[in-house]
């Protein structure tokens, strides 16, 4: 016999009917009690004692029979008459006619017609007009107490069908919500795929752009387009995303991601905001931290986009900073992790009773903070909802005025062993750097990065003190390697102290590296009006593997080509690709993606032409838009596997910018493969390939 867990369970009608069954008992048994002992109530200790064991005995039995079958109507209409009659021994004991107990009656009408329906509520109406006849009978009510009785009956006979009727009415107004709900999420579909198409084919003309021959301001610069079009792709997702944890339809990826690079993306595109605003963006990610790891990489850039965002809109001065690392209070093992995210900023702040609303829907901190900084308050409700998802836990520390600290924890499978540090670790080793910055938080972010890297480090808090300290270490064997000067704030003062550092006087093989570190879009401006000042340039918030890779390059180019593992092995098919896609912009981007991983491709525009390409031709795998002019995908693919010749079974992968659980349904019910949702990757397209042609040859 299966045995049910107690979260399902709890999740069944009848579990909160047992526990008010269970309550209502304890009261009403303490009421008879205390009536027998003031002698308002004339029964026996021993038909007391015999009623209340029989009643909970009966209701415990009851529950526990919820573990074989948490739905049963046989057990609900036993459950029915055995109320009803306790309620109606009840009020023969307890004065007939006149007791309080026919009340219960009206309770289990609502109980039963509301939870259950209208088939539970007539028989409730039934029994309770035939056992209460008994009690009236038996009481000698009909004869004594004609009109009295007359009353109950009838009300007790008028109440169902006055509930009866609101029953109807509220039916009818959760019909006409399902159906609002359901309409506001085929719009909500509709605008997220007429908005997803265009995206789609953005993030991927930058994804060729990235493989193009380019100089280096021209690689960062596209590459803030990609991370930028991506987030902005995750940010048209977050009203989906919130539709559909309303209707608890929300699904999670589980895939190997790298963990540094999802999170530099966010960092990439959010440093822009924190430059306008003048604020000092300051992240560090542990390099001990797995590089690999397995989850929903999207759902977690979306989660730090939200949290981050924030941050940064409500500080109007200081610094935003994020810190990822393990969570010391769960022990990590080599399959599975606790990441913990810390975002600190030193904005408007929120006080203790706006802590307790922040993450509900649509809710600011303050109204007021509505006007002035604007957006919907949807962020950190989506936010808490899915970290909650994940398995994680979220929270929030703050006081007004003195800027807040928002954190959350996620398990993550590791993926596999290794991470940033062992590629980088003491890859500079004896040698130095020195560092002036006038901000705490990126100094010491800057100190744990170059430790990894076996470098020394000294902070200069000015630029006195930086040249001061820099004519005492002209000597061979104590100079500094590298200088990096921090543009805080102020883009002069890093070009007035470089070319103040030029005129000292130093050895041949002991002049300092000079790096600037600032935003993105300072550099383009320094290296355009001093273009041999700096010998490198890294880009605010601090990227670790960049860092190192530009350190690297500068004090030791034959390690230069230190090569990152990945978890995906090259793809050596060489394949014939189906391309079912009307907009051109979208096939012109998957036939980039698949022409430079090797494979041959032929585009279609519509269902019915896919059909006659896949009759006259062999293909091994074919991909294909649901929404096509005159016959669209899912049309396309139910009219092939019908015929189909039973050798073939070719691949067919739905190409579409929906992303709901009836989509993917409708995709595999017409005999689809998989299901990948724009914009697609070329990571995206190699693993599918991967996993239904590895046979080919």
């Amino acid at each position: 016999m299966k045995i049910y867990p107690f979260s399902v369970v709890k999740q069944a009608k009848e579990f909160y009917s047992a526990s008010v069954r269970l309550s209502l008992g304890i009261f009403l048994s303490m009421y008879i009690w205390l009536g027998m002992g003031n002698g308002e109530f004339e029964i026996s200790p021993a038909i007391f004692n015999n009623f209340v064991i029989f009643y909970f005995s009966m209701t415990i039995l009851l529950g526990l029979d919820l573990f074989r079958n948490p739905e049963s109507d046989i057990r609900r209409f036993f459950t029915l008459f055995f109320d009803v009659s306790c309620t109606s021994y009840a009020a023969l004991l307890t004065g007939g006619v006149g007791s309080e107990f026919i009340l219960i009656y009206i309770w289990l009408y609502i109980a039963y017609g509301t939870r259950y329906g209208l088939t539970y509520l007539l028989t409730a109406v039934i029994l309770v007009m035939l056992e209460y006849n008994i009690v009236l009978m038996i009481d000698n009510a009909w004869t004594e107490h004609l009109l009295s009785s007359s009353a109950q009956i009838f009300i007790l006979t008028i109440m169902p069908f006055y509930l009866y009727s609101m029953i109807k009415q509220l039916r009818q107004a959760k019909k006409e919500a399902e159906q609002a709900t359901r309409a506001k999420s085929n719009f909500l579909a509709t605008m997220s795929h007429e908005i997803r198409t265009p995206m789609s084919g953005i993030i991927g003309t930058a994804h060729l752009l990235q493989n193009t021959p380019q100089s280096k301001e021209q690689m960062e610069y596209t590459r803030a387009l990609l991370d930028a079009s991506k987030s902005l792709h995750a940010l048209i997702g977050d009203i989906l995303d919130f539709s559909k944890i309303e209707a608890n339809k929300l699904e999670l990826q589980t895939c190997p991601f790298d963990l540094h690079h999802s999170i530099n993306e966010v960092l990439a595109v959010l440093a822009s905001n924190a430059e306008y605003r003048e604020l000092d963006f300051v992240a560090y990610i542990d390099p001990g931290l797995p590089t690999f790891v397995v989850g929903d990489s999207q759902r977690i850039r979306q989660i730090l986009f939200n949290l981050l965002g924030n941050a940064i809109k409500f500080t109007e001065k200081g610094e935003v900073f994020l810190k990822v690392t393990t969570d010391q209070a769960i022990p990590a093992s080599e399959k599975n992790i606790h990441i913990r995210f810390d975002i600190f900023d030193t904005g408007i702040g929120i006080n203790l009773e706006q802590q307790t609303k922040i993450f509900d829907s649509f809710t600011q901190a303050d109204n007021l903070q509505t006007q002035k900084f604007g957006g919907t308050g949807l962020g950190t409700t989506i936010a808490k909802q899915l970290v909650e998802f994940m398995g994680g836990e979220i929270g929030v520390n703050s006081k007004l005025g003195k800027g807040s600290h928002f954190w959350f924890t996620l398990p993550l499978p590791v993926e596999q062993s290794g991470n940033i540090k062992e590629r980088y670790c003491q890859q500079l080793a004896n040698k130095s750097i020195a560092i002036i910055t006038e901000h705490d938080t990126c100094y010491e972010t800057l100190e744990s990065y170059c430790q990894y890297l076996g470098l020394s480090v000294v902070r200069f808090h000015s630029q006195s003190e930086l040249l001061e300290g820099l004519q005492h270490a002209t000597q061979p064997n104590g100079h500094f390697d590298m200088i990096i000067l921090s543009n805080d704030n102020n883009q002069t003062i890093p070009i007035k102290l470089a070319h103040q550092i030029d005129e000292l006087s130093f050895a041949d093989d002991a002049i300092p590296q000079k790096i600037y570190l600032s935003y993105l879009s300072q550099q383009a401006k320094v290296q355009k009006q001093e273009s041999t000042l700096f010998n490198a340039y890294i880009t605010k918030p601090i990227n670790f593997e960049r860092l190192g890779n530009t350190l690297i390059e500068l004090l030791s180019p034959e390690k230069v080509q230190i090569q990152k593992s990945n978890c995906d092995q090259s793809n050596t098919l060489s394949l014939h690709i189906l391309i079912a896609e009307d907009e051109d912009i979208n096939a012109m981007v998957l036939s980039s993606f698949l022409h430079e991983a090797g494979h041959t491709t032929t585009r279609v525009v519509n269902g019915a032409q896919a059909v006659e390409a896949l009759c006259q031709d062999h293909y091994d795998i074919a991909f294909m838009d649901m929404r096509m002019p005159e016959m669209d995908g899912l049309e396309a693919t139910k009219i092939w596997r019908e015929r189909e010749p039973e050798d073939r079974n070719i691949p067919v992968i739905a190409l579409t910018a929906n992303a709901t659980v009836d989509d993917r349904k409708a995709c595999l019910a017409v005999g689809m493969n998989d299901f990948i949702t724009k914009p697609i990757s070329p990571e995206q397209l190699s693993n599918t390939i991967k996993k239904f042609c590895t046979h080919k040859q």
